[in-house]
């Protein structure tokens, strides 16, 4: 009976242990195996599966340990087995990350097939009116197999365990908009290999990222004019071109619904043009003015700390009573200084003007931009081209057209016919009538 026991013990500290053992995923995403690529982006983690959260958990800590600017768990879906990697990238795309990392665990097959087949192994001896035929052969050994549980006993909670364990993981980058950028298969335990590193470095770098949004920005920007030949550009800022694809030109400025023959948007976009123009000169003009007082009233001011009226001004001639050179040349000093104090005032006056006449220039000049140069928003302008695109096509195709494809030709005209055609035959038995004819 103890060793009975002593082996039960061990089996079941061997079956605890099993799943910590299936999950051990510290090894598989050490930092030192990890693409040096990914302490550069910020990445979101969503995981799906059996015992995909301690996957998920070990990738999260390593990718901080190797230096990951941002490293979040999924915030909207606790699991994401039942959902396709498309629906979670659209779920999770609002978030402030560069890549979507799905997490997806799969479990060991040939464990959870094994109780289905375990019946089938036992064979007839396993059935229940051969039981009786065991036992009274050996009541000693039917006593012991009464004490200690059935060998399939040991195998029945195996199943449930490994059900929740990992035997394997897919793991897959995304960018924002959908795109699958790297994706590998890593098993617990089993470091990446360089290939894989290399792999996964070349398909998150920062050079990838790049490619990847400007060839989906293209894709999108261009998706409802590529059956046309006018397409328009956004360029920095409100620099918008139109650009035709058959002559090369470039279009800009009021031009752009000039040549899509709206001249009512082309006025509108001069006159908003005008108005820059007029605010940018103002801020100018009054830039410069203040600039002017500045220094002027600098100038004045300064010059009446240092400046001294001449003996022969009456403001100073009672310095002259003194009989100490020094003296009157203290008392000249200060009856000059008093006596300019209202030309002081009026330089700093004209000082502060220009400094608020300078800044408020600058102002002025700078809102020019709060005025829309372009009568319609980037969208809408987009539109425009978009119908006259749609415009030349049917011209071009209505201009395809001849006046013999527009008639029908003789040898299109049906193989039979009939028609009707009256006639009327003179002479002694004059007679008339409808005659029927017919073509085949």
């Amino acid at each position: 009976m103890t060793r009975i026991l002593v082996a039960w013990t061990a089996a079941f500290i061997l079956l605890a242990s099993a799943p910590a053992m299936a999950q051990d995923w510290s090894q598989t995403f050490h930092p030192d195996s990890l693409p040096p690529e990914l302490s550069e982006i910020r990445v979101v983690i969503a995981t799906g599966g059996p015992g995909a959260v301690p996957a998920g958990q070990a990738l999260r800590e390593n990718l901080r340990q190797s230096g990951s600017p941002m490293v979040i768990d999924n915030p909207v879906i606790s699991d994401v087995q039942g959902l396709a990697d498309l629906d979670v990238v659209e779920r999770l795309a609002h978030l402030p990350v560069d890549a979507v990392v799905i997490v997806r665990t799969f479990g060991d097959e040939t464990e959870t097939e094994a109780p289905e087949e375990a019946p089938a192994e036992s064979g007839p001896e396993a059935s229940a009116p051969d039981a009786p035929e065991a036992t009274s052969g050996a009541p000693e050994l039917a006593a012991d197999a009464a004490d200690a549980p059935a060998e399939g006993a040991d195998q029945e909670p195996a199943p449930a365990v490994n059900a929740a364990a990992a035997a394997m993981a897919m793991i897959t980058f995304y960018s924002l908009d959908g795109a699958a950028i790297a994706g590998f298969m890593v098993y617990p335990g089993v470091a990446l290999t360089s290939e894989q590193r290399r792999n996964v470095g070349r398909g998150i770098s920062q050079e990838a990222f790049d490619a990847t949004k400007s060839a989906l920005e293209d894709a999108r920007a261009g998706e409802e004019e590529k059956s046309g030949r006018l397409r328009l550009l956004q360029g920095n800022g409100r620099d918008w071109k139109l650009l035709d694809r058959e002559t090369g030109e470039t279009i800009m400025h009021a031009d752009i619904y000039r040549r899509l023959e709206r001249e009512d948007l082309a006025a509108s976009y001069e006159a908003n043009a005008q108005r820059q123009a007029r605010r940018a000169s103002l801020g100018k003009v009054t830039g410069s003015l203040g600039l002017a007082a500045l220094a002027i009233g600098s100038t004045l001011a300064i010059s009446t700390y240092v400046r001294q009226l001449p003996s022969e001004s009456p403001a100073v001639a009672g310095c002259s009573d003194y009989g100490h050179p020094r003296v009157q040349q203290n008392c000249h000093s200060q009856e000059s200084f008093d006596a300019l104090s209202g030309q002081r005032v009026a330089g700093i006056s004209l000082l502060t003007a220009g400094i608020v006449g300078a800044f408020t220039g600058l102002a002025i000049y700078y809102s020019r931009r709060s005025i829309e140069l372009h009568p319609l928003n980037f969208p809408k302008t987009r539109e425009l081209v978009k119908e006259a695109n749609a415009a030349a096509t049917r011209e071009d195709e209505s201009g395809d057209a001849s006046p013999d494809q527009a008639l029908p030709r003789a040898d299109q005209t049906d193989e039979m016919s009939l028609e009707f055609a009256p006639y009327l035959q003179s002479g002694p038995d004059t007679q008339g009538g409808l005659q029927l004819r017919g073509r085949w």
